[in-house]
């Protein structure tokens, strides 16, 4: 999905920047042309969310692209897949050419931007408009180089570091799933159970689920933003693991139209936003604790 939403602006505000001449409107007419921008971009969203909700592959790929944009919402996520999936680094027009690469190529991608005022009685109220971002791919910079990659031992220490349940080892899980392979989070002692010996990349599978669905499973009933835990928790494990450069051959969404065969048109965006929401969190915790480690083993090192 690629749709091109730059017939919401002018061809010279496409080519500088947003500090043209804007046009003579009333305040009326200003804000009805706005509020028309806002809708369409909403409208792409909730389509977009359609489309991967009934097609495995494309929920598949959306996940891909949301795995490196998970701290935007998860409306942006939904319109950076449909515009520009391959995206890797976005800016506006400005910043990138303040970073001395501007843009060269056309094609904007359109999200959604909360901006705050003060009103007059001194409250602070917000509207959301239409933002314009380019990826590093339509500048003049070069392409980055990728980042060097994390030992899986550091990956899953900073996994299980993230983990508001107790992770403990065990020879094999208990209960109903005793004698199987992987991991398992009990609800009722809060803990997660892994067993011993598996491979670094298959704990980091594994326990990035379980993780997931713990963190659900701490949501009161009346909030979860989800209809089914495994499910968000299984697509979640995915993205993470694509972050972070884990083997995903295994991961399989086929059923992806099944599962979302319940949900209304109107909750779509909300139950594909609790996967990125979940992931955000996770990645959150992950980013400080690698900080932390990777400090704690440099001053080890200069000792």
């Amino acid at each position: 999905m690629n749709e091109n939403l730059d017939y919401l602006f002018n061809e010279e505000q496409e080519t500088k920047t947003d500090k043209t001449q804007p046009e003579r409107l009333s305040g009326e007419d200003y804000a009805a042309k706005k509020e028309a921008e806002r809708q369409t971009v909403y409208d792409l969203a909730d389509n977009t969310a359609k489309a991967v909700a009934t097609n495995g592959t494309a929920f598949q790929s959306y996940l891909n692209t949301m795995s490196r944009f998970e701290l935007y919402s998860p409306t942006n996520t939904l319109l950076i897949y449909a515009q520009r999936p391959d995206a890797t680094r976005l800016r506006d027009y400005d910043k990138w050419k303040e970073a001395g690469t501007p843009v060269k190529e056309k094609g904007a991608i359109m999200i959604i931007e909360r901006e705050d005022y003060k009103r007059d009685d001194s409250s602070t109220g917000y509207n959301y408009n239409v933002k314009k971002l380019f990826d590093i791919s339509q500048t003049t910079a070069k392409p980055s180089e990728p980042p060097k990659a994390l030992s899986i031992k550091l990956l899953c220490q900073a996994l299980i570091k993230s983990s508001t349940s107790k992770v403990v080892l065990v020879n094999e899980l208990s209960g109903d799933a005793k004698g199987t392979t992987g991991a398992q989070y009990i609800p009722e002692i809060d803990q997660i159970e892994i067993v011993k010996g598996l491979d670094g990349q298959s704990i980091f599978r594994c326990l990035s689920q379980e993780i997931a669905f713990a963190n659900l499973d701490h949501i009161p009933a009346e909030k979860l933003p989800c209809n089914d835990k495994d499910f968000t928790a299984y697509a979640a494990s995915y993205a993470l693991c694509q972050k972070y450069g884990i083997d995903t051959k295994d991961y399989n969404f086929s059923k992806v139209p099944e599962y979302f065969s319940n949900v209304e048109d109107k909750d779509l965006r909300k139950e594909i936003g609790a996967v990125r929401d979940t992931v955000a969190d996770i990645s959150s915790e992950m980013s400080k604790s690698i900080e932390q480690l990777q400090k704690a083993a440099k001053n080890q090192d200069a000792r």
